[in-house]
């Protein structure tokens, strides 16, 4: 399955701005976060649709560990609405998610819960995924792992409430995309230990694999098929290959793995079910402004923001 790079460049990005991050709907239509280089003060804003929504004064903040401003909120596009997510919340009545519809008016205010590590949205729906800190915490929302909402941003139920016990996501968020209208990929903890999950979002019906060791805990997936392409994995041992370690981009001691060569970068294929999987490609884990993200899109490709632009890679 060879893969394909197709680097894009965006027009017209305003003096000292660059692109933060970047989204692509069903249909094709962009969505880029543009903000200031090296001012957090300055206005952030989206560009989808033909309008510009601003995003909130604190959007970006300062990555001592990398030296240069990041994007704080989630966004993500569909055909009809913007979705924007802050990724924490102080209380159960705090609302840190809005939805724009596309002449550029709030067409939603939500509570979103705490401590969001990915969002998928699709027109009627989305889909919100917590890490561990959000699960133990305080916010009840967020001690579901993951919940379904509808485009106004009613809950419609928890995947936590829905499975519990055995089956549910624990402690662990690491990857997620859609598969299509009502179905999901998703790479999280079950039973405290990496899960790959295809989860119906409308039915609430799941199947689970184990990945094989070295390929668990990619921090990027997507899906042709019935083949799983992951980007990532955790931390092998290599005296015995036994042991994972999540490894984050904020860690300071993330910058010494990737420079000793400790870091796997590979993009792989596995189709689950089997113990079998192998290398189709490659992208460098970035510590410095160049890439600040790198996660799946539907169909085989991923997407990768750059200051002038984006990269999606395929793979069919």
């Amino acid at each position: 399955m060879p893969m394909k790079r197709e680097d894009l460049v965006i027009e017209d990005i305003p003096d000292q701005y660059q692109v933060y991050d970047v989204d692509l709907t069903p249909s094709g239509q962009l969505a880029v976060v543009l903000g200031h280089r090296t001012d957090r003060t300055r206005p952030v804003f989206v560009r989808w649709r033909g309008t510009e929504i601003p995003l909130p004064d604190d959007s970006l903040w300062w990555d001592e560990y990398r030296n240069c401003l990041c994007l704080s909120p989630l966004v993500r596009a569909s055909d009809e609405f913007l979705t924007v997510v802050k990724p924490l919340a102080r209380s159960d009545r705090e609302n840190n998610g809005w939805l724009w519809n596309r002449s550029g008016a709030v067409e939603a205010a939500f509570h979103a819960g705490d401590n969001v590590e990915e969002l998928l949205a699709s027109d009627d729906l989305m889909l919100l995924f917590y890490g561990d800190e959000g699960q133990t915490g305080d916010i009840s929302l967020s001690r579901e792992a993951m919940v379904v909402m509808s485009s106004s941003g009613e809950t419609l139920w928890g995947h936590r409430t829905q499975f519990g016990g055995k089956e549910c996501f624990d402690t662990w968020f690491h990857a997620a995309v859609w598969e299509g209208r009502d179905d999901i990929a998703v790479f999280a903890d079950v039973q405290h230990k990496c899960a790959f999950v295809r989860l119906n979002v409308r039915g609430k019906s799941q199947q689970v694999w184990r990945p094989p060791g070295p390929i668990a805990s990619p921090d990027a997936v997507t899906t042709v098929g019935d083949k799983v392409i992951a980007h990532g994995s955790g931390l092998i041992d290599e005296k015995d290959g036994q042991g994972m370690l999540q490894l984050y981009p904020k860690d300071a001691w993330v910058r010494e793995l990737v420079e000793s060569g400790l870091r796997r970068e590979h993009i792989y294929e596995w189709i689950p079910g089997t113990a079998t999987w192998q290398v189709v490609g490659e992208w460098p884990w970035q510590v410095t402004n160049e890439q600040l993200s790198f996660r799946g899109l539907a169909s085989g490709r991923f997407i990768a923001p750059k200051p002038d632009g984006y990269t999606i890679l395929s793979f069919d």
